[in-house]
């Protein structure tokens, strides 16, 4: 059996609360030759409605991409701090003793040298 709320009693829920604020605007609820036209502002309701589901669908759209483009910014951001890491680790590779010319560590340059650099 579902929790989710019976969809037609909100709608019936939201109806009375229209009824409820026709009241107190008009002071009596809709009847029917009350010299409206019906179908001109079921219309213009219906115009109503497409512009504000166009809105919600434009709004879904940029913060859609406004999240595409932060995760872009935190992977760039993250690219970048992984390649100076390997970028230092690549110079402290290809760096020779200036002394006995071996790779560091040796008896020149110590082991913690290392310690320093962030693991990858």
């Amino acid at each position: 059996m579902s929790t989710t709320p019976d969809i037609m009693d909100l709608v019936i829920q939201d109806m009375h609360a229209r009824k409820e604020l026709g009241m107190e605007r008009y002071g009596v609820p809709l009847r029917t030759f009350n010299g409206r036209k019906a179908l001109k502002d079921l219309y213009e309701e219906l115009l109503d409605a497409c512009v504000y589901i166009r809105q919600e669908m434009e709004e879904r759209e940029c913060g859609k991409w406004q999240a595409q483009a932060e995760t872009a910014k935190e992977l760039a951001t993250a690219w970048e701090a992984e390649n100076e890491v390997l970028k230092q680790k690549l110079r402290l590779a290809t760096d020779f003793c200036q002394v006995c010319g071996k790779h560091p560590p040796c008896e020149h340059v110590p082991n913690n040298s290392f310690s320093s650099l962030p693991p990858s």
